[in-house]
């Protein structure tokens, strides 16, 4: 059974994640901003571990993450 998680939107995740950007010195890897976002969001590990539902293995969290930076 598939559990569809309450991700925020991109929108939402732009501005913690361009705080966390400028916090470390206005340059940073995706990956070094996974966990504090998700937290800051109130994702529990579960959620942070959740995998888009089409058989890549990728992280939905992470995917979610990038495509906010991308933006």
């Amino acid at each position: 059974m598939v559990v569809n998680m309450a991700f925020p939107s991109y929108k939402e995740i732009e501005t913690p994640l361009l705080l966390n950007i400028y916090n470390q010195g206005g340059e940073v890897n995706p990956s070094s901003c996974y966990e504090s976002l998700g937290k800051a969001f109130g994702l529990s590990n579960e959620e942070l571990n959740e995998l888009i539902p089409d058989d890549s293995n990728r992280s939905q969290w992470k995917n979610m993450v990038q495509w906010a930076k991308r933006k």
